[in-house]
Protein backbone atom coordinates (compact mmCIF):
# COMPACT_ATOMS: atom_id res chain seq x y z
CA UNK A 1 0.00 0.00 0.00
CA UNK A 2 1.13 3.55 -1.01
CA UNK A 3 1.87 6.10 1.92
CA UNK A 4 2.48 9.47 2.09
CA UNK A 5 3.86 11.48 4.64
CA UNK A 6 2.86 14.80 5.31
CA UNK A 7 3.96 17.94 7.91
CA UNK A 8 0.56 19.64 8.40
CA UNK A 9 -0.74 22.19 11.11
CA UNK A 10 -3.95 22.94 9.43
CA UNK A 11 -6.46 21.26 11.51
CA UNK A 12 -8.86 20.09 8.82
CA UNK A 13 -6.13 18.54 6.47
CA UNK A 14 -5.03 16.81 9.84
CA UNK A 15 -8.83 15.54 10.79
CA UNK A 16 -8.75 13.80 7.44
CA UNK A 17 -5.99 11.92 7.66
CA UNK A 18 -5.90 7.80 7.60
CA UNK A 19 -3.67 7.74 10.28
CA UNK A 20 -1.79 10.75 12.20
CA UNK A 21 1.57 10.91 14.44
CA UNK A 22 1.81 13.82 16.54
CA UNK A 23 5.43 14.53 17.66
CA UNK A 24 6.31 16.96 20.59
CA UNK A 25 5.19 17.65 23.23
CA UNK A 26 6.99 21.24 22.23
CA UNK A 27 9.37 22.22 19.32
CA UNK A 28 13.43 21.70 19.30
CA UNK A 29 14.96 20.46 22.78
CA UNK A 30 11.67 20.05 24.25
CA UNK A 31 10.07 18.04 21.38
CA UNK A 32 11.10 14.92 19.33
CA UNK A 33 8.85 12.52 21.74
CA UNK A 34 5.88 10.56 19.91
CA UNK A 35 2.85 12.02 22.19
CA UNK A 36 0.37 10.29 20.25
CA UNK A 37 0.01 8.04 17.58
CA UNK A 38 -3.73 6.46 15.93
CA UNK A 39 -6.81 7.67 14.09
CA UNK A 40 -7.75 10.97 14.19
CA UNK A 41 -11.22 9.69 15.46
CA UNK A 42 -10.18 8.28 18.71
CA UNK A 43 -10.00 9.69 22.07
CA UNK A 44 -6.75 10.24 22.23
CA UNK A 45 -6.61 12.51 19.19
CA UNK A 46 -8.89 14.61 20.56
CA UNK A 47 -5.92 15.90 23.18
CA UNK A 48 -3.60 16.30 20.15
CA UNK A 49 -6.25 18.23 18.22
CA UNK A 50 -6.81 20.60 21.34
CA UNK A 51 -3.13 21.06 21.66
CA UNK A 52 -2.78 22.38 18.03
CA UNK A 53 -5.22 24.23 17.79
CA UNK A 54 -3.98 26.70 21.10
CA UNK A 55 -0.82 26.59 19.17
CA UNK A 56 -2.06 27.81 15.99
CA UNK A 57 -4.44 30.64 17.71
Amino acid sequence: MPAIHVTEHNLDVISQADWIIDMGPDGGSKGGQVVFEGLPAIPGAKQTMDRLEEHLA
